[in-house]
């Protein structure tokens, strides 16, 4: 399947409620792996990304990271992770 053409808002706590920025990491991550959503990974730490002050693409890159879906299907998806 091939890649969305458009880009994910990139949000973060200056700009966006958490809520906002979930829902933005949702779209980073269908945009980087075309199939999936944050919903669809493990249980990671997205408040403290929040806090912390990561942007929504960089908590994307983080929750697949946390799901070891890099290591498992990085390859597959030909993903630059």
């Amino acid at each position: 399947m091939p890649k969305p053409t458009t880009t994910p808002t990139l949000l973060t706590n200056d700009n966006a409620t958490y809520e906002q920025w979930m829902q933005s990491v949702n779209q980073w991550v269908f945009h980087i792996t075309t199939v999936l959503s944050a919903d669809d990974l493990a249980d990671w730490c997205s408040r403290d990304a929040y806090d912390n002050g990561m942007t929504s693409e960089e908590g994307a890159r983080e929750a697949l990271s946390a799901d070891d879906f890099t290591s498992t299907y990085a390859d597959e998806f030909d993903l630059d992770l």
